[in-house]
């Protein structure tokens, strides 16, 4: 849970109301006095309870109700805390009283939420939002909903608690609310950070941040928020810095307010300081926590401290015990059906007892296939319950429509007689308004009819537009690919002239008219099928990248080498894919030889599996990825490398060289 949003330590002033006001208020008081044992609280407690279930049911009542719920809540008196919630729900749907009959589902919810049986707290949160919602009470119903996106994230849903977090937010758009707001930043930061998109994660963790001064209890607020990004920065390995944080965050005192926040935070900054190995205060930080979580029978938290125990142990070279915690909590997942967590316990003791590990490894396949059935049904579980939820409220309504529509029938039956002539008349208008309405309805019919042929027209036309602007892109690329780059080369090619002009450089540079008759030629192919004829008249793929390695050798004075897998069979792919694959290359060298002031290209062609990569490395200058421009023919680069269904990955430094790779499958005609 978030948060159980009750105030019971201000002094009020009750009026009279039939009321034994006097014993009313002080029994309430004396119920959430800490400083009073805990049986004279719950006496009195149940006192102020006798009273109100003898009293009538008014909305002053079920006020007084709703505080001795919330004294069972703080009593820790579960059982108690439901029966009166539940007799708060009678109670208000009896008088009609929606507002607190959605604060009673809220409450039943927080019950079934703290006992683990997610899906009736779900369905009772979600009661309480579609009342709240109804009654325009945008702020409580975010609330609610943020419960929700609670158990989703429980449950391992997490693209459904992100859904329900962005919902909860739009609930209270474009008003503030702080609570609301704060809250549902720090369920997304927790959320992208399990979908380990840890950018997305701190963005939402330090927009948060400027809401902790709302809250009553300033430092605990403080320490579940420098907890969340200590986990964060820990799971993204930034282990130095989460160790900082996690050190502010253990100077806060908190553990009377929160023992499990502070034993949580305590094990985070031991396992960040075992990941640098730096072993101070271990393993005395995790014995601690786990003492703590132990006192308060949290099973979840008491595996984590026995497998981070294990990891110590471990690392210390101390096996036995390591073995011992690994088994410990593999027993309290398995006894509690705790399955998210026995596949880390299962991993550990593979590594701890290797020759277990063909038995370790099936029950750890087991764990897994039943995990990710669990994670596919609570994807649409909480779909599945709104739905019958809607359903069942549905239905009530209907049945109620239904008894009012017997009481209806029964009054006119009874005037039947005294209106019979006032009936005819009803019928004649009847009639006469139902020939309209059919004639009104082919009139709309048909023109819904000549609106839906318009569109038809309208889409036609799209197609046809898109269809044009999609073959000028084409064309575009190729001529940037392939004509510009030629153009390029002749260019580099002949600037020699403006420096030598001797009989043997003109020679070579004569030589280039050939390629300018290529070029020619392409343009030419352009114009009538763009890219066919380079491998449509028999040519095989690697002599021509032979030929395009060692006209830039020839160039640029580049040592240019080829390596290529005999296994691949060019011949199986179409013209069309070892024309994307020629142009990403050529694209790739043009770039060597114009930024990287390489000394060597080397080109990989290699089948892997069910696979072919291609990958061209240069030993030049190097770059920074993030100081990169995209222009236009990186962007072709990518747009072919999509084409062929594959991906394209750059790789490069600083005075270290580039590397592209292009991977795509073979199944690729």
């Amino acid at each position: 849970m978030l948060l159980i949003c009750v105030s019971c330590n201000h002094t009020e002033r009750y009026r009279a109301y039939g009321y034994n006001d006097d014993s009313l208020k002080l029994y309430l008081e004396k119920a959430n006095s800490e400083l009073l044992p805990f049986d004279v609280r719950f006496k009195f407690n149940s006192k102020a309870l006798k009273i109100l279930s003898s009293k009538i049911n008014d909305s002053l009542n079920r006020k007084f109700y709703f505080k001795v719920a919330a004294r069972f809540w703080n009593m820790n008196e579960l059982d108690l805390y439901k029966q009166t919630c539940e007799k708060i729900l009678q109670l208000s749907q009896k008088a009609g009283d929606s507002q607190n009959t959605a604060k009673a589902y809220k409450f039943l919810g927080d019950y079934y939420s703290n006992k683990y049986m997610v899906e009736l707290a779900y369905k009772n949160y979600f009661k309480a939002e579609k009342l709240y919602l109804a009654l325009n009470d945008y702020a409580n119903a975010a609330r609610v909903t943020l419960e929700k996106g609670s158990l989703q994230f429980n449950s391992g849903d997490f693209l459904g608690t992100e859904k329900t977090a962005f919902q909860a937010l739009k609930y209270v758009s474009p008003n503030s609310n702080a609570f609301v707001e704060y809250n549902s930043y720090k369920l997304l930061s927790i959320t992208y950070c399990e979908l380990k998109d840890f950018d997305r994660a701190l963005k939402f963790q330090n927009s948060s941040f400027k809401y902790i001064s709302t809250f009553a209890n300033h430092s605990e607020e403080r320490a579940r928020w420098l907890n969340n990004l200590g986990y964060i920065q820990q799971r993204s390995k930034k282990y130095k810095e989460s160790i900082k944080t996690f050190e502010m965050a253990s100077k806060l005192r908190i553990y009377y307010d929160n023992p499990i926040l502070y034993a949580t935070i305590k094990e985070n900054l031991a396992m960040s300081r075992l990941k640098t190995k730096n072993f101070a205060n271990l393993p005395a930080l995790l014995y601690e926590a786990l003492k703590i979580k132990d006192s308060l029978n949290y099973y979840p938290g008491i595996i984590g401290s026995n497998l981070n125990l294990s990891e110590y142990y471990t690392l210390s070279n101390d096996i036995p015990k390591a073995i011992f915690f690994a088994n410990r909590a593999y027993e309290i997942a398995s006894t509690h059906n705790l399955k998210r967590e026995m596949l880390p316990i299962i991993h550990q003791l593979v590594i701890l007892q290797p020759g277990k590990a063909t038995e370790l490894l099936d029950m750890y396949s087991v764990a897994d296939d039943s995990l990710q059935l669990a994670d596919r049904k609570n994807a649409n579980k909480f779909a599945r319950i709104e739905f019958e939820t809607d359903n069942l409220i549905q239905q009530q309504k209907q049945l109620k429509a239904e008894n009012a529509k017997k009481d209806q029938k029964l009054m006119i039956v009874a005037g039947l007689f005294g209106l019979a002539f006032l009936l005819m008349i009803i019928t004649y208008l009847l009639n006469r308004q139902r020939l309209r309405n059919r004639e009104l309805a082919i009139l709309r019919r048909q023109q819904q009819s000549e609106s839906e042929l318009y569109e038809l027209r309208l889409a036609q036309q799209q197609q046809h537009d898109e269809g044009r602007q999609q073959e000028k892109k084409r064309i575009a690329r190729e001529l940037h690919d392939g004509v510009m780059g030629k153009l390029s080369a002749i260019r580099m090619n002949l600037f020699v002239l403006s420096r030598k002009n001797d009989p043997e450089t003109i020679r070579k540079s004569l030589a280039h008219i050939d390629t300018l008759r290529e070029v020619e030629q392409e343009i030419r192919d352009i114009a009538y099928d763009l890219g066919r004829k380079a491998f449509s008249e028999g040519n095989d793929f690697i002599p021509v990248v032979r030929n395009m390695l060692q006209t830039a050798e020839a160039a640029t004075g580049m040592q240019t080498t080829l390596i290529s897998d005999e296994k691949i069979d060019w011949q199986r792919f179409s013209n069309n894919t070892k024309m994307q694959l020629y142009r990403i290359l050529q694209e790739a060298i043009q770039n060597i030889v114009k930024y990287a002031e390489a000394t060597s290209i080397r080109v990989t062609l290699n089948q892997l599996g069910d696979n072919l990569r291609m990958e061209v490395h240069d030993d030049g200058k190097g770059f920074e990825k993030k100081n990169t421009r995209k222009g236009l023919g990186l962007r072709n680069m990518k747009e072919r490398a999509r084409e062929l269904q594959g991906k394209l990955k750059i790789d490069s430094r600083p005075d270290f060289g580039t590397t592209i790779t292009v991977n795509f499958p073979l199944t690729v005609k």
